[in-house]
């Protein structure tokens, strides 16, 4: 799922950052000749701009809590670590000596 996930966010930044420089350099183009579609070609870039911040803001909420999974993850394998060094430890002091 956590794959799925990031192939589908790479493919959505790739098209708003496709997006915001083809958007970028048709306004750069107009702005250096009389066309006055400027600003229509301004609010396009405005709204390929806010699209990427909340595809960022997207992305970070998905890498906390990707984080926060680690973690727990992280503390399951630590206790069954313990919980085997107890087992192997019980077993060894059941052995006749």
């Amino acid at each position: 799922m956590e794959l799925a996930l990031s192939l589908k966010l790479s493919k959505e930044v790739l098209i708003v950052v496709t997006w915001c420089l083809e958007t970028y350099d048709r306004l750069d183009k107009t702005l250096a000749g009389t066309d006055h579609s400027w600003r229509a070609l301004t609010l396009k870039l405005c709204s390929a701009l806010e699209t990427a911040n909340k595809l960022v803001r997207s992305t970070n909420v998905n890498v906390r809590l990707l984080s926060e999974n680690v973690e727990e993850l992280e503390g399951i394998v630590k206790r069954e670590d313990s919980a085997l060094s107890s087992s192997k430890a019980f077993h060894l002091s059941l052995e006749p000596k």
